[in-house]
């Protein structure tokens, strides 16, 4: 399995965030709130990030994000965001950034938000307006690229 870059990304935000909490409370166990929080967050971005990819497999198109799109995908986790996986990937790294319980363990997750938003995202989107003109505009019109 080849490792993109927004993949590779999340990695590196994750483990920033790993180092910021050992750095600050060493190997402390955490409160119990920052704890349930960051399960559950975690969890949470997983089981979409699983949805995802079993809703892009059964429509045969790639996972890939520099991959040329072969459908437009409207059903699923894609009927609420046009980013599923990205909204996983960024609920994993919150929930890790909550677990650094420092507000130095956030800046990871709003520069990977960002890169996301302003560099990966376009570019995607520009593929699906190529590929699939009217379609992709009208379902764009209808969901929104986050939330």
């Amino acid at each position: 399995m080849e490792l993109h870059l927004p993949y590779k990304l999340l990695i590196a935000t994750i483990l920033c965030s790993l180092i910021v909490r050992y750095l600050t409370f060493g190997l402390e166990i955490p409160n119990k709130l920052a704890l349930f929080t960051t399960l559950t967050l975690i969890i949470i971005g997983i089981l979409i990030g699983l949805w995802v990819k079993r809703v892009i497999r059964n429509h045969k198109t790639t996972l890939n994000p520099y991959g040329k799109p072969t459908a437009i995908i409207t059903s699923g986790p894609f009927q609420f965001s046009r980013n599923p996986m990205y909204l996983s990937y960024l609920l994993v790294a919150l929930g890790f950034a909550i677990y650094s319980e420092n507000w130095i363990g956030f800046i990871g997750p709003v520069l990977y938000f960002l890169y996301l938003n302003f560099s990966i995202i376009p570019g995607e989107e520009t593929r699906l307006k190529n590929g699939f003109s009217s379609s992709y505009e009208v379902y764009a019109g209808r969901v929104r690229r986050w939330l």
